[in-house]
């Protein structure tokens, strides 16, 4: 498990009063990642995996507790996974909605454009490009 993976497992876990649990949390993050399909440890998926296996053990019973990073990854949004997913653990998560079926940027709304519907909602008008990517780039 790498360093930052490692973290955010202590972090979550004392978040969530769970750090004497540590041993239960490790154990679950294997099944976890059995349940959707073995995904790499890697960011932002081992975020989801982790926060998952600490809500798991937090609450006493498996996917009681779901966050929406977790329901995007059995919708798709992460891409495919990399092994079968566990189909009960799935229906469990996301009910009876469908993944999608095409690249996840594909439903992604474009970002300049949302940007600019922004911009000219707050009453900013039509904004310059130069304004557009300052915008999209430091939006505060």
């Amino acid at each position: 498990m790498a360093p930052s993976v490692q973290q955010h497992l202590v972090w979550e876990c004392e978040a969530q009063g769970v750090e004497e649990r540590l041993p239960a949390v490790v154990e679950e993050i294997s099944r976890v990642r059995a349940d959707m399909g073995y995904p790499a440890l890697i960011s932002p998926v081992a975020e989801v995996v982790v926060s998952q296996a600490v809500a798991n053990v937090a609450s006493g019973d498996r996917y009681l507790i779901v966050g929406q990073d977790l329901k995007d990854y059995f919708l798709g949004l992460f891409g495919d996974p990399p092994g079968p997913a566990d189909p009960e653990v799935r229906r469990l998560v996301i009910g009876t909605e469908e993944p999608i079926t095409v690249r996840p940027g594909d439903v992604l709304e474009p970002m300049l454009e949302a940007a600019r519907r922004r911009l000219v909602r707050h009453g900013l008008g039509e904004p310059s490009e130069e304004t557009l990517l300052e915008f999209v780039l430091f939006p505060e």
